[in-house]
């Protein structure tokens, strides 16, 4: 442990300065991450869509597999 702390492995001593108060580019970074995860860009832009419209046999592959919709979320 502390091998890697002399090295820097762990962040701890230039990844979170906090000189300039604690909201600085890497909260800004986390917080529009969070953001894009929560509201679903796969949904929007990605394979969610395509996969929610895809239809077999006349109907949609999640009404035709129910539990697909958590993993689709």
């Amino acid at each position: 442990m502390e091998y890697a702390r002399e090295h820097g492995w762990l962040g701890l001593d230039e990844d979170w300065e906090v000189q300039h108060g604690l909201v600085n580019g890497d909260l800004a970074y986390m917080m529009v991450f969070l953001a894009v995860a929560a509201f679903g860009a796969g949904r929007l832009l990605g394979l969610d869509a395509l996969i929610e419209k895809y239809e077999t046999g006349g109907e949609l592959l999640v009404e035709r597999y129910p539990k697909l919709r958590y993993v689709l979320g």
